[in-house]
C-alpha cells in the first residue's frame, strides 16, 4: 500500500526518467533506420562503460547488448554532449526514445523492462545534428536508481538523495541500504543528521564505517538504513532524504575529489557513485576503487 509520506514522481524534474519507464514509444513501427546499420553495432556488455565520440555532425553510433535475465535495464550516457537515445528490439523495432532523461544533465536515460536472453540495440546521436563531442555510455540491470545533489557548505556535507524503485513491484524500505562515500578531513568524530525524509526523519539512521583499504576518493562511508517494515516504495515512485555530515571540530571539508559528492549540479542528477543495496546485494552504483 502506498504511504502518504512519499511524493509522486511527477512533482520534480526527475519525472522524465520514469515517464519513459512507463510509456512505450513506437511499439509496432519498424525503425526508420536501414537494418544494415545495425550490423556494425558495437557490442556493449551489461555493466560495462564505453567511452565514445560523436566526431561529425549528424553522426549516429550503434550498440548491441544481450540480456541474461529479465528485469529493468537502464541505458544512459554521460558527458557534455546533448545526446538523444533510441532503443530497439532484436527485430529492429523501436521500443523507446529519450532526450535528457537524466534531469540534471543533457544526457538521455532510458529505463525499460526487457526480456531475458534477448539482443537489443541502441542508437546514440546528438539532439541537434551539430552536437558533437565525447560521451560515455552504459547499460546496467538494476532494481533501484539513485539521484542526488549537494548543497554548498564549508563545514558540512549536505546531500539530497532520492531512491527510485524501477521494478514493477513494491520495494520495502527496510530492505534498502545506501552508502555515501567521502573523505574525512580531520581526526575528529563525524556527526550524522537526517534533516528531511519523505517517510519521516525518525525512520532514517546512519552509521559511519571506516574503509580499511583506502581509495583516492574515500576513506569512510555513511550507510543509511531505513526502518518501518510496513513502508514501501511503489513501482515508479521514490523516497527522498536530506542528510548532513559534520564533525565535532567543525573542520572544513574538501569535497572536490570525494567519491559520492556532486558539487557541480544544482538539481537531482543520476549518481552512480552512491551505491544502493537491496536485501544486502549491490543493485545500484559503484563502490570506490581501492588502492592496490
Amino acid at each position: 500500500m502506498f504511504k502518504s509520506g512519499f511524493k509522486r514522481f511527477s512533482v520534480i524534474l526527475v519525472t522524465s526518467v520514469f515517464l519513459i519507464f512507463c510509456i512505450s514509444i513506437g511499439g509496432n513501427a519498424y525503425a526508420a533506420e536501414s537494418k544494415d546499420v545495425f550490423k556494425s553495432a558495437k557490442t556493449i556488455k551489461i555493466g560495462q562503460n564505453i567511452s565514445a565520440q560523436l566526431g561529425e555532425e549528424g553522426e549516429k553510433d550503434y550498440y548491441a547488448f544481450t540480456t541474461k535475465a529479465a528485469g529493468t535495464y537502464i541505458i544512459r550516457t554521460i558527458g557534455v554532449v546533448d545526446t538523444y537515445g533510441i532503443l530497439y528490439d532484436g527485430n529492429f523495432k523501436e521500443i523507446k526514445e529519450n532526450d535528457e532523461g537524466d534531469s540534471g544533465t543533457s544526457n538521455f536515460c532510458i529505463v525499460s523492462r526487457l526480456d531475458q536472453n534477448k539482443t537489443y540495440y541502441v542508437c546514440v546521436k546528438g539532439y541537434y545534428e551539430s552536437d558533437t563531442g565525447e560521451y560515455g555510455i552504459s547499460v546496467v540491470k538494476s532494481d533501484l536508481l539513485i539521484q542526488s545533489f549537494n548543497e554548498y557548505s564549508e563545514n558540512e556535507i549536505i546531500a539530497n538523495i532520492i531512491i527510485f524503485n524501477v521494478t514493477r513491484q513494491p520495494v520495502r524500505l527496510s530492505d534498502i541500504k545506501v552508502r555515501y562515500y567521502y573523505t574525512q578531513e580531520s581526526g575528529s568524530k563525524p556527526i550524522f543528521k537526517c534533516d528531511y525524509a519523505s517517510f519521516g526523519k525518525g525512520n532514517v539512521s546512519g552509521d559511519f564505517v571506516d574503509i580499511k583499504e583506502k581509495s583516492d576518493n574515500a576513506d569512510k562511508y555513511l550507510e543509511l538504513k531505513f526502518s518501518g517494515k510496513s513502508d514501501v516504495i511503489e513501482s515508479g515512485l521514490y523516497a527522498e532524504v536530506r542528510v548532513i555530515i559534520s564533525n565535532t571540530e567543525q573542520v572544513k571539508f574538501n569535497t572536490e575529489n570525494d567519491w559520492s559528492v556532486m558539487n557541480k549540479v544544482q538539481e537531482y542528477t543520476i549518481n552512480n557513485n552512491v551505491s544502493g543495496y537491496l536485501n544486502g546485494l549491490l543493485t545500484w552504483g559503484a563502490e570506490p576503487i581501492l588502492r592496490k
